[in-house]
């Protein structure tokens, strides 16, 4: 009874602490939050910003910054949202306002497009990783079970809903069974409202906040909670030249939290996701030929990567100052996976030719008007009954 009893004072901690979230970022009881996503949510953590918190509990303060910016800030459960936190900053982006906050509590921090997750630092550093490798998973599936578990969707629930009640309505949506929920204690949670997630992710998102992940079997007809691993790795393997494997050692000394070889005429790297994608760029970096300039007034681009689509496509936003804009309804009924694994190895080409050689292997097509990128499947799909 005593564990019962610690257990639902946790519950109502996180009620208490959550309440003003859900309250100050509702612009209306039935009109979701406009969150901001994709290039806008990496803009915003980038805007600078002032801070000011003496003695304000931590839960307040993220709130107030996720109603002001936008973004949909999520607080572990097992972190006391009455904490208090003083901390002044001026002057600086939200990104590193946010790591100030974690270090100041000795928390962790995940920017988890679309997500900011506080918690953990063991989980917080996890929580890409995780989501990549389930995403992976599901990707694998034959096509309905694929759709199913990659489904993106907008997520939110009532007051006083519990877990178990939120994996409930993730089985019924996917049809999946969800083996293992006796891995999950009885909680209370606060009403939230969250931007679109894949299925996987929503499930991820649950998990973590015990931590445990999942595994999915074979068929895609259930999933397994169990323990997160004490280290989390994801493997990509990236098409290499002469000078990129010449460059595997330094690229192995600057990133020691990684493990970097040649295979072959492959370069492939284990670490987290964060350390993944700048290996890349160094890779990339690497082949580079020295003094190559494109003729007079024509800007080219080269790109060698092997990388999930759904990975890929902010990194290349960011990196080309473009805008990509996806018909997700239209691509998950045309059973078009986003997080699948695509090839590119371009150079020399022209910004719309690179950005038909990312899109076209996946059945996408791009369709570009000054920033803008529009991205829908390359053949017609039949409109939504």
């Amino acid at each position: 009874m005593k564990r019962e009893g610690r257990l639902f004072r946790l519950g109502c901690w996180i009620l208490v602490g959550c309440c003003a979230l859900a309250a100050a970022a509702a612009e209306s009881p039935k009109t979701p939050p406009a969150w901001l996503v994709g290039k806008r949510f990496e803009h915003q953590l980038h805007q600078k910003m002032d801070l000011t918190s003496t003695n304000s509990p931590l839960a307040a303060a993220l709130n107030s910054l996720s109603a002001s910016n936008r973004l949909a800030i999520v607080l572990d459960r097992r972190i006391d949202p009455n904490q208090t936190l003083t901390l002044t900053v001026a002057g600086q982006p939200l990104e590193d306002v946010l790591a100030r906050i974690a270090e100041s509590e000795r928390l962790g921090l995940s920017l988890w497009e679309p997500i900011v997750y506080v918690g953990p630092p063991q989980d917080a550093a996890a929580l890409r990783t995780l989501a990549w490798l389930r995403r992976e998973e599901a990707a694998a599936l034959p096509a309905p079970r694929r759709q199913a578990l990659s489904a993106v969707r907008a997520w939110e629930w009532e007051d006083l809903a519990t877990p178990r009640d939120l994996l409930a309505a993730l089985a019924a949506e996917a049809r999946v069974k969800i083996e293992g929920l006796d891995r999950i204690p009885h909680d209370l949670w606060a009403a939230r409202r969250l931007p679109p997630l894949a299925w996987t992710d929503r499930l991820t998102l649950v998990a973590l906040q015990f931590a445990l992940t999942f595994e999915i079997a074979a068929d895609g007809r259930s999933v397994r909670l169990v323990p997160v691993p004490v280290k989390v790795t994801a493997r990509r393997s990236f098409p290499a030249g002469r000078a990129q494997r010449l460059s595997v050692n330094l690229l192995a000394q600057t990133y020691p939290d990684t493990v970097v070889r040649v295979e072959g005429d492959q370069i492939v790297v284990d670490g987290r996701i964060e350390d993944l994608e700048t290996v890349a760029r160094g890779i990339v970096a690497a082949g580079r030929p020295a003094g190559k300039a494109p003729a007079a007034g024509k800007q080219v681009y080269e790109l060698s990567v092997e990388q999930s689509l759904a990975d890929l496509l902010p990194q290349l936003s960011k990196r080309l100052d473009v805008e990509f804009e996806i018909d997700r309804p239209a691509i998950e009924r045309s059973g078009i996976a986003l997080d699948q694994i695509v090839t590119v190895k371009v150079e020399g080409v022209s910004l719309d030719e690179l950005i038909a050689a990312v899109l076209e292997p996946a059945g996408l097509k791009g369709v570009r008007r000054g920033r803008i990128v529009s991205v829908a499947p390359k053949a017609p799909v039949p409109a939504k009954p």
